[in-house]
């Protein structure tokens, strides 16, 4: 019979279970015959059988990985050893970006620093890189989210934009959401130059795929998010979508004086509050 892998294999661990199962096979215990039986030679043969034969730790091992699925010994050894290096990774990460010091939030310390250069690592390393980086964005931990979501920003991988959509939009903390709006609206806008977050506010002649993605955050609960959307929809006003300026005209009823005059800005007609404000003062 078969057997699956945990799901953070250890390398130690399967060592142990090889020799283990030496060991149970030298004193005699038939609980090991369904692992042997995966050796060609043993196959077909009784408990009493295998228990006498003369069995080595190389085919234990061998017995041992064929029934986790592998062809071999080295086999399971480079996956194991590969989710375990991969486990690590992820742990790193998360404690670079999550753990605290007496400047952490301070811009140029030694704490940003870090940061940056966990960044700057991370992008370089390939898939491995994402693939830590896609379970820090499922992290409970908030910081860690935020740390995903500056790096999906910045990664050239396709793959980033839809995890800013799919999960870091919905954020439930408003720092994640603001960050991963602002960041996935640079990665669908269609100007041609300049930075990446400083362009997102330049005027499109095309509106982009995936922008309605954004659109139901002018409603978010969080102030700074329904600015920035607005901020961001701006670039794409003139154009006369009736998505955007839909979303913009619910900005007009904002319990906010600023978020309604912003949306007013943009959408060249008068302020709401301040039009009643003037009228008040005649």
């Amino acid at each position: 019979m078969s057997k699956s892998l945990p799901d953070r294999p250890n390398l130690d661990h399967v060592k142990n279970e090889a020799k283990a199962l030496l060991k149970a096979y030298k004193d005699g215990d038939p609980g090991v015959c369904e692992t042997l039986r995966h050796l060609a030679r043993l196959r077909d043969t009784s408990d009493k059988e295998i228990l006498a034969a003369n069995v080595s730790l190389q085919e234990v091992q061998h017995a041992l990985a064929c029934q986790y699925g592998f062809k071999s010994w080295k086999a399971l050894v480079n996956i194991v050893a590969e989710g375990t290096e991969f486990a690590e990774h992820v742990q790193e990460a998360f404690e670079v970006f999550t753990s605290k010091g007496p400047e952490h939030n301070s811009t140029g310390s030694s704490w940003d620093q870090r940061r940056k250069d966990e960044w700057r690592k991370l992008l370089q390393s390939g898939d491995d890189g994402f693939r830590a980086m896609m379970k820090l964005a499922r992290s409970d931990n908030g910081r860690a989210r935020n740390a995903a979501a500056v790096f999906f920003g910045l990664s050239d991988d396709k793959r980033a934009t839809e995890e800013l959509r799919t999960l870091l939009l919905r954020d439930p903390a408003a720092t994640v959401r603001s960050r991963a709006v602002r960041f996935y609206a640079a990665r669908i806008h269609p100007a041609k130059s300049g930075d990446r977050l400083l362009r997102i506010h330049e005027a499109a002649d095309t509106i982009p795929e995936g922008v309605e993605a954004i659109l139901p955050l002018v409603r978010d609960d969080n102030v700074k998010v329904r600015m920035d959307v607005i901020a961001i929809l701006s670039a794409y006003a003139r154009l006369g979508d009736a998505r955007i300026v839909e979303a913009l005209h619910q900005a007009l009823d904002d319990p906010l004086h600023k978020v309604r005059h912003a949306a007013a800005r943009v959408l060249g007609v008068p302020c709401p509050r301040c039009s009643e404000s003037s009228q008040a003062g005649k």
